[in-house]
């Protein structure tokens, strides 16, 4: 840590006072030292190498630090040795100059500090896990210098300027660096360290976690990017494959590594219609995005789908109804109709007619037969996200928006483009109109959304199920 206090070498050559125990006397406020002639920001990096230079002992302990520990990027164990040799079995120091490590290993040890004070700054006013913490996090990463958004891209980046230059220098193929910091909301975050030369990028990636004041480095990876492209839409897309032993074990094949990172801001009422009317419901599990339905003409969207996603945010409670323990066993429940229909008519404009005829209606129970999902139901886990890139308010109090699936497991900024319409209410509730796929069809692949099984289907897998009724 002498190599962040310059200033405190110097006091103490002037003094003949030990470096060490000069060290123990200022008090760290996070970036900062608090100093009796008052608080005093951290030298510029140059200066620091300056000095450091000036002083033969010195200059001589820094260069065996910055070669022996470069592991104090992160505290860990095994993951430290796995950050390295990702390191150096693709970038070799020995091909680069000695300067560029010096300076590397600089930033290495200087980061850790600066997330801490970051993150604690942020967390004493903030919930953890919160799109509030996320904002001063990423803000407080670009006030220190680097270049940073957010895991889920909810926020815009900080410093992007530094990456667009970095794809200049690419397509110019010429020789940079650049590091992006990508947090996540449970407390980790990805560090992308990237290089360019005669027109290729090498990406080492490291993922660390943030617990009780240290940063531990959880795994690593180091591979050429077979993918790069910055696309029209504002994303830096780029990917490749790693060896990973335990991976190999496995599936005898490389590991892939896809990064969709938004470095072009994006207008923050898109934001928020995507959190209030389409990330709630999202891809996952249900087509009320992937199909053509209006309020005239409800195609073949999938009420059951919706009665699973919609379940909480209409009754305040999880869904009772879930998957048999067995997962190779069906079971059926019996949904009391008032139950079922509250939940799907709190965001559709239905008859109740049109519901039951479009479901498995016991009139003689006032029941509405449902199979929650099984194991031959889930799906793919890798999915696009949506994101609202434009909207329009139209003059009857609808709201139309145009939404992006992003889909980072295929280097896709647009998979596919759907407009959505929605009706806000006075009483703060609202409705889904319609949904439009923009995208021509044979150019609009869900390949990796699973449907319901049909009944036929069902009973093939499971018999006739377990059967239970709702009280």
């Amino acid at each position: 840590m002498l190599l962040l206090y310059p200033d405190i070498v110097s006091e103490a050559s002037a003094r003949r006072i030990s470096p060490r125990k000069l060290w123990l006397r200022p008090k760290v406020r996070g970036l900062r030292v608090a100093r009796k002639n008052g608080d005093r920001m951290h030298p510029n990096f140059t200066n620091v190498i300056f000095k450091i230079i000036g002083n033969r002992k010195l200059f001589l302990f820094c260069v065996l630090l910055v070669i022996v520990l470069p592991a104090m990027t992160f505290v860990g164990c095994a993951g430290d040795a796995g950050a390295e040799e990702a390191e150096t079995a693709y970038m070799s120091a020995e091909q680069r100059p000695v300067a560029e490590v010096i300076w590397d290993n600089l930033k290495k040890l200087r980061f850790p500090v600066v997330y801490r004070a970051v993150y604690e700054n942020a967390a004493r006013t903030e919930r953890p896990g919160s799109l509030e913490i996320m904002h001063k996090i990423v803000a407080g990463l670009g006030e220190a210098g680097y270049a940073a958004v957010d895991s889920r891209n909810q926020v815009d980046m900080v410093n992007p300027e530094m990456v667009l230059q970095f794809c200049e220098t690419v397509e110019a193929g010429e020789t940079g660096t650049v590091t992006i910091i990508v947090p996540d909301y449970a407390g980790g975050l990805v560090q992308y360290d990237l290089r360019t030369s005669k027109g290729a990028v090498d990406v080492v990636r490291r993922y660390a976690q943030y617990e009780k004041g240290f940063l531990r480095n959880r795994s690593a990876a180091a591979y050429p990017a077979d993918v790069w492209q910055y696309t029209e839409e504002g994303y830096l897309l780029f990917g490749g494959t790693y060896g990973m032993a335990e991976s190999y074990v496995l599936v005898m094949d490389d590991e892939p590594d896809h990064a969709a990172l938004r470095v072009a801001p994006l207008d923050e009422t898109c934001r928020e219609l995507n959190r209030q009317y389409i990330l709630p419901v999202g891809y996952r599990q249900n087509n009320l995005f992937l199909t053509d339905w209006s309020e005239d003409d409800f195609s073949d969207l999938d009420f059951y789908d919706l009665f699973d996603r919609m379940y909480a945010d209409a009754t305040g409670y999880e869904s009772p109804y879930v998957m048999a323990r067995n997962p190779n066993a069906g079971i059926v429940y019996s949904v009391p109709e008032k139950e079922f229909e509250v939940v799907i008519m709190r965001h559709f404009k239905i008859e109740q007619d049109v519901l039951r005829s479009r479901t498995f209606y016991a009139a003689s129970e006032k029941a509405y037969e449902y199979r929650p999902r099984g194991f031959y139901e889930t799906g793919y886990s890798d999915i696009p996200y949506p994101e609202v890139v434009g909207y329009e308010e139209k003059a009857d109090g609808t709201i139309e928006m145009t939404v992006n699936a992003v889909y980072p497991y295929e280097n896709k900024a647009k998979a596919f483009t759907h407009k959505v319409v929605v009706r806000p209410l006075q009483d703060g509730s609202f409705q889904y109109v319609s949904n439009r796929i923009v995208t021509p069809e044979e150019d609009c692949d869900t390949w990796w959304h699973t449907g319901r099984l049909t009944m036929e289907e069902w009973k093939a897998f499971y018999g006739m199920g377990e059967r239970e009724r709702s009280e």
